[in-house]
């Protein structure tokens, strides 16, 4: 704005919303600005000159801007910067969530949400002949406080790890006891087999996607849909998810309303895909072409929008705090926390205890600042608690780390004993990379 790098024509003809977003940003400090993001100004001024030059720029973002309780707020951020030099809607420019792998992205764009989408909801309906349920349905922590409430009998846990993806692990654990009767489909052994295990539970092996008998399709976090050919026969005698689910659905549902045999056959499902989910058309001819294709109406290729109006709109921050760290830090031993993963885990999966990315030997860091470190009388080596309301995580190695002052960073899922849950009001998502707690000299064992 400083350096009249706004495309005013394209924000005059696609964009709605300018004038108020110009204000609110004249009107924000720089001191806040830089308190907040951790980020000095000589930074983020060389970053603007570079975007200011540039002529096609692809907007990338992950779980470090999503895992805050303003994550929405973010990603709109990120949004507006785009609509500023006109970096929607055409070659070279987008914007471009990047998910960890494609069941992530891809049960969403088969209807896997907590509300369907009203088009894919009847298109559902004409083609199955049937009527489907009209409630809303619940996210994943939702779900959770459901159960801890009681008002959950019967869990059918497809995959995951839920204990490990919930905050709060003490809470989690409780929820999951109440659960009278819980069947789990998985490939792994993993920590919702150990805790919350209260009550019947039924741990159903499945096989991995390059274990399928039959050919099965996956969507890229680029938006692509590709066909595989199936895998090896490891263990003969283990089902597909898919086989389980219809399996299960034949034995409960009457195959008057529905007959779930058919749908044992993944060229069936994908027949049903095509015809009910806009922009997924190409998998009907899949399995004969075995040809790729890029899913409908995600690249934009002109700037037209899904709006009333076809115009994209700024977004002002209405939930971001503006001065939480400047809160932070009224006594000496306060930090906020951010929760990462490392390189020998996938999701809440761990597989080694070594994390090459940051040269660790094993899990049981904690990353400060040197200065944080000094401040504290700390060396590196120095073992520590953290805690809060929420919980407490014991004997952690200090480590001296490239990270701003006043942060510090260990990893997850085992950070959860101190993630509350409290979410970000839109995305329903925990703030498990912004979480205030405090650091002691770790308690001696007994």
């Amino acid at each position: 704005l400083d350096r009249d790098g706004v495309e005013l024509q394209f924000v005059k003809e696609h964009t709605e919303g300018f004038e108020a977003y110009r204000e609110f940003v004249e009107q924000t400090q720089w001191q806040d600005i830089v308190r907040e993001s951790g980020v000095v100004r000589e930074t983020i001024t060389e970053i603007s000159e570079i975007y200011h030059a540039s002529q096609r720029t692809v907007m990338a973002w992950g779980m470090g801007l999503t895992h805050h309780y303003n994550g929405s707020e973010n990603i709109e951020a990120v949004i507006s910067l785009a609509l500023l030099r006109g970096m929607v809607g055409g070659h070279g420019k987008g914007l471009l969530p990047l998910r960890g792998h494609s069941n992530v992205q891809g049960v969403s764009s088969v209807g896997l949400t907590p509300t369907i989408k009203n088009q894919v909801m009847s298109a559902l309906e004409r083609e199955l002949r049937i009527q489907l349920p009209k409630i809303k349905g619940m996210d994943t922590l939702a779900c959770v406080q459901a159960a801890a409430a009681g008002k959950i009998d019967f869990a059918l846990l497809l995959g995951g790890n839920l204990f490990s993806a919930n905050p709060d692990s003490r809470f989690s654990a409780g929820a999951l006891n109440r659960i009278p009767f819980k069947v789990m489909l998985n490939s792994t052994l993993n920590e919702t087999h150990l805790n919350g295990v209260e009550g019947e539970n039924l741990i159903l092996p499945v096989r991995v996607r390059d274990e399928e008998k039959q050919s099965t399709t996956q969507e890229s976090m680029f938006n692509f849909v590709r066909l595989s050919d199936g895998g090896f026969d490891r263990l003969p005698s283990l089902q597909s998810e898919v086989e389980l689910i219809a399996g299960l659905a034949e034995q409960v549902v009457s195959p008057d309303a529905l007959d779930f045999s058919e749908f044992k056959k993944h060229r069936n499902i994908r027949q049903v895909i095509a015809k009910v989910v806009p922009g997924l058309e190409g998998l009907k001819n899949i399995d004969e072409s075995k040809s790729e294709f890029h899913i409908k109406g995600r690249h934009l290729g002109k700037p037209r929008f899904r709006t009333e109006s076809k115009k994209a709109k700024f977004s002002i921050p209405k939930a971001t705090n503006w001065h939480k760290r400047a809160d932070v830090g009224a006594k000496s031993s306060e930090f906020i926390l951010t929760s990462v993963r490392s390189e020998g885990q996938f999701n809440t999966i761990i597989y080694s205890d070594e994390d090459s990315y940051r040269r660790q030997p094993d899990r049981r860091a904690l990353f400060m600042h040197p200065d944080d470190l000094g401040r504290l009388g700390f060396e590196d080596g120095t073992l520590v608690d953290l805690h809060n309301e929420i919980g407490v995580m014991t004997r952690l190695r200090i480590v001296r780390y490239d990270i701003r002052q006043g942060s510090i960073m260990t990893y997850f899922p085992e950070a959860n004993v101190l993630i509350p849950q409290d979410t970000d009001p839109r995305s329903k998502t925990p703030g498990f990379k912004s979480v205030l707690v405090k650091v002691r000299p770790a308690q001696q064992l007994e």
